[in-house]
């Protein structure tokens, strides 16, 4: 247990040094400009990122520090498992080799420094795991209100908490749990997981529960159907959890883990059903992660795939080092670069008064850096909280944009008789356009 948690300060303070190092990426300065704006909740998600940031203000003039809270908060993942593996009466080398596994995992262990809704979702997602196991054993109104609580958390920071309630009936259904499991005290459960999640629930009262019919919509509709959207997701997932971790996976037999085949595979399997209607996002299944690498290490796993893996991911982090270190676009996707190049541009927004950004990636981002506000330009990408501000619209005839090549300008502008050049280009395409009447 020492040596666990001796561990675990050490790479905390190893992922607090990597956190301030790298720059935000432009999801992370818009949940920070949330931040500067205080709500119940938002249009693009629940309120949770912006609220992390927000205690994050500040180290607000000591660049990436701004994400410390959020990420301590996030470490405390590997605590939580921590006590569900004590929880499942595994043993300590099982533990260990999770604790490894799930650290250098690309999206839950780099992913744990990015202030995205995915971190307080697996905070809270593993938070109601742990009560509900404990629940099982002890129905007592303590895990009760403990689960309650979790699962409100959790709707504060991403939708997909909704997934956890039926995935827990499923695991009791499917181990014969449902007369064991202690109904009486499920009143605790409902009435402090709604307490919970209230602000979510006004926020969207207030706005024509405009949030949710976004993220309905956004996952679910589109109009016309790909076969590559279940394919790439499959092949997509495979890879993100490694082949040999889904292999040993599929293969586990251990009683122990039973109960958490629901929350490892549930996720999953709903993120494919979906994948017939819209494309989905990588991430998006990432509250699987967790208990699916338990199900990997108490199956087919030796320590030989343990090494295997390990190696291949830490291949790929020294192949994506290298590649940001000549910021070099042919080798790495230009997404990766982003941040470093959109930091690199903070110092036009003194240069260009007032210059707007054609998403909100960029004014994010730009606004984070600079420190001065940077609006998204009216109606130049798809609604987004920058459309509730007024400043978005110029009331002035004389003002910039950047922009790349390829982006396209308002209607308004190029219908209204505005009279647009460019003043600068910068690398990667990008372009700075003067507009005026």
């Amino acid at each position: 247990m020492k040596t666990y948690f001796r561990i675990w300060s050490l790479t905390l303070f190893l992922k607090l040094a990597i956190s301030a190092a790298l720059p935000l990426i432009p999801d992370e300065a818009y949940y920070w400009v949330w931040s500067l704006f205080p709500q119940l909740s938002y249009f693009d998600h629940p309120p949770m990122s912006a609220w992390l940031l927000w205690l994050g203000h500040f180290f607000d003039y000591w660049g990436s520090m701004v994400r410390w809270p959020s990420v301590i908060l996030g470490h405390c993942i590997w605590l939580i498992w921590f006590f569900i593996f004590q929880q499942l009466k595994l043993e300590n080398k099982i533990l260990t080799f999770w604790f490894w596994l799930t650290l250098l995992s690309p999206l839950l262990g780099f992913g744990s420094i990015l202030i995205t809704p995915d971190l307080p979702l697996l905070i809270f997602w593993s938070l109601s795991l742990l009560f509900f196991l404990k629940y099982l054993d002890t129905p007592s109104s303590k895990n009760a209100l403990g689960l309650g609580v979790s699962l409100g958390l959790g709707f504060l920071s991403k939708y997909m908490i909704v997934l956890f309630v039926p995935l827990a009936l499923f695991a009791l259904w499917q181990n014969n749990l449902l007369k064991k499991f202690h109904w009486p005290r499920l009143y605790v459960v409902i009435l402090f997981g709604f307490v919970f999640c209230l602000p979510v629930l006004i926020w969207n009262q207030q706005h024509q529960w405009m949030s949710f019919q976004f993220q309905l919509k956004h996952g679910l509709q589109q109009n016309n159907f790909s076969w590559h959207w279940p394919v790439e997701y499959v092949l997509g997932q495979i890879i993100a959890l490694f082949p040999l971790i889904f292999w040993s996976a599929i293969k586990n037999k251990d009683p122990r883990v039973q109960l958490l085949k629901a929350f490892a595979w549930g996720p999953l399997v709903f993120f494919f059903i979906t994948s017939f209607r819209a494309p989905v996002e990588g991430n998006w299944p990432i509250m699987a992660y967790p208990a699916f690498y338990a199900l990997a290490l108490t199956g087919a796993w030796t320590s030989r795939k343990q090494w295997i893996t390990l190696s291949s991911w830490g291949a790929l982090y020294l192949f994506i080092g290298i590649a940001l270190f000549f910021k070099s676009d042919k080798v790495v996707h230009g997404k990766i670069l982003e941040p470093f190049i959109y930091r690199d541009f903070s110092s036009l927004v003194k240069k260009y008064e007032p210059l707007y950004g054609i998403n909100y990636q960029l004014a994010s981002t730009l606004w984070f850096q600079s420190k001065i506000p940077v609006y998204k330009l009216s109606q130049s990408s798809r609604y987004d909280f920058f459309d509730t501000f007024e400043e978005g619209l110029p009331k002035i005839n004389h003002f910039f944009v950047i922009k790349q090549k390829h982006h396209d300008l308002p209607q308004w502008i190029t219908n209204d008789g505005w009279q647009i050049r460019v003043v600068e280009s910068l690398k990667n395409d990008y372009l700075i356009l003067e507009v005026q009447k």
